[in-house]
């Protein structure tokens, strides 16, 4: 199993370099190709990690990375203005809130350390603030974008809560992961609604494939300590 993990693991960031090189060297439909392989290989990662995905987190789970995977699709359609944008945001946020339900669900005592309100206090600061950024570049879509952005926060608020429920390494690599996530998603909202930037498209694939990485190793993690060593 821990070669066939590796396997699939080394295929998921394939995958995304050759994403990544296609936004640069290649057209619309290339892209969406390679990006839509993408999530599919870490569902398979997941899978071949878990082994039986009989229990009903992993369902959620592989249900928010099918939702990533819609997502993806819709932000790569160029066309349609906005429609398409606000379609990936609703499959984005449908993803956001399943993992926030994984997350919160973590079986332990439903309490936050008070080491960890300053944590807290800074995620919904740089949730508030990024909001509050781009927020007159919206226009119509102040209302979906701003509760994208509470939601968001919300989830990796979630990570946050699996502290002292989870070994420590499941628990820093799911936080670092699901933050990445909500840095990923500030870069777009930054580069469409208030200043788009050069390596916008490099820097938001990054942290979003390693967000998404770290998430899935993380949970992983939590199962099994010798399993990703």
């Amino acid at each position: 199993m821990r070669k066939s993990l590796l396997t699939s693991g080394i295929i998921f960031f394939f995958l995304s370099f050759l994403y990544i090189l296609s936004i640069y060297f290649s057209n619309n439909l290339v892209q969406m190709l390679f990006k839509g392989l993408i999530i599919p290989s870490l569902i398979i990662f997941f899978v071949i990690g878990r082994a039986k995905t009989h229990y009903k987190e992993d369902k959620i789970i592989i249900a928010a990375l099918v939702f990533s995977w819609v997502g993806d699709i819709f932000l790569q359609i160029k066309t349609g203005g906005d429609m398409f944008f606000l379609a990936g945001l609703i499959s984005f946020l449908t993803t956001h809130i399943l993992y926030t339900i994984v997350f919160f669900g973590t079986t332990g005592i439903f309490i936050f350390q008070k080491t960890k309100r300053l944590l807290l206090l800074i995620i919904i600061l740089y949730g508030a603030l990024t909001i509050y950024t781009i927020l007159p570049g919206l226009g119509n879509m102040q209302i979906p974008v701003t509760i994208y952005g509470i939601v968001i926060t919300g989830m990796v608020i979630s990570a946050v809560s699996r502290f002292g429920k989870v070994n420590d390494s499941s628990y820093l690599i799911v936080f670092f992961g699901a933050l990445l996530f909500l840095i990923s998603d500030s870069l777009i909202a930054f580069n469409r609604f208030k200043q788009p930037f050069p390596v916008a498209a490099l820097l938001i694939m990054i942290t979003y494939i390693f967000g998404q990485f770290l998430i899935i190793a993380g949970t992983l993690k939590q199962y099994s300590e010798k399993l990703l060593g």
